[in-house]
């Protein structure tokens, strides 16, 4: 019980915090434009390096391949931010976070003999994945800005559960500073609404919430392969982005945006259980 009370403070409320605290602070002081790239991907890489400092083997100098997140998420955080810059085309900054997802890989695919895929596979694979991950990701904040803003947080939760369930607490306390920090992005979107700021979370959500979830994933025998569908539960929701859901608005549409995200996140835990079995 003291273990949940302090990880309740330090690696969710904590985190929470300091997300919607930045977000605020730099929508009041940046200009709009620069707000609308930076306030969101800055406020999640402020609250996840705060909370991952905070845990008991949250080691600043890696020591194994999950470590690397800490590093990774101010990284993901500027890369997200600049690829949104005025100018870019789109095949610009898809080269940017293919880059992004491609270094990210090769610093979360460990080394182990024991790794099966090996790793020569698992690099391009993961790459892949966080590459169109965070590049299908980009257009929904913009068409559906609440409901991505939710269905973020509910899916970074998703996989810190069923890293708690299913692989061990570490995995899932990272996932849950993750799920805690878009938290507070989602609360400063409620009190300030701005269809474009959290299109600079999706590379830093990619990277970090998928990245748990392939942590999750390799861990168990066989793998958990339903742990990499959580993550991408978010996409379902183009299908009400796109003609003719996408003429539905309002209260009772994003409520049922969000019914079939959780419809989704309930199949990643049904395939996670269904593994271990």
């Amino acid at each position: 019980m003291e273990f949940s009370i302090e990880f309740a403070v330090q690696g969710v409320f904590f985190p929470a915090a300091i997300s919607l605290a930045v977000v605020a602070l730099a929508q009041r002081f940046l200009p709009r434009d620069v707000s609308q790239r930076y306030a969101a991907a800055a406020a999640f890489a402020a609250a996840y390096c705060a909370g991952y400092f905070l845990l008991p083997k949250g080691l600043l100098l890696p020591e194994r391949h999950w470590h690397w997140t800490f590093y990774l998420a101010p990284a993901a955080a500027a890369i997200g931010a600049i690829s949104l810059a005025a100018g870019l085309r789109v095949a610009e900054r898809w080269v940017l976070i293919a880059l992004a997802a491609l270094v990210a890989a090769w610093l979360l695919v460990p080394t182990w003999d024991s790794l099966a895929p090996p790793r020569a596979v698992w690099v391009p694979v993961l790459a892949g994945y966080l590459f169109l991950l965070a590049a299908l990701l980009d257009g929904l904040p913009t068409r559906l800005p609440l409901a991505t803003s939710l269905a973020l947080p509910l899916s970074a939760a998703c996989v810190a559960v069923l890293n708690l369930a299913c692989v061990s607490a570490t995995s899932a306390q990272g996932a849950g500073i993750a799920a805690a920090a878009l938290a507070g992005c989602f609360a400063a979107a409620c009190l300030a609404p701005d269809k474009a700021a959290a299109r600079g979370l999706c590379l830093s959500y990619s990277v970090i919430v998928g990245g748990w979830a392939f942590v999750g994933c390799i861990e168990p025998e066989p793998l958990m392969w339903g742990l990499l569908v959580a993550p991408a539960a978010p996409l379902v929701l183009w299908c009400f982005a796109l003609p003719p859901l996408s003429r539905w608005r309002g209260f009772v549409a994003t409520a049922v945006q969000i019914g079939v995200v959780m419809v989704v996140l309930a199949v990643a835990a049904w395939l996670s259980f269904a593994s271990t079995e």
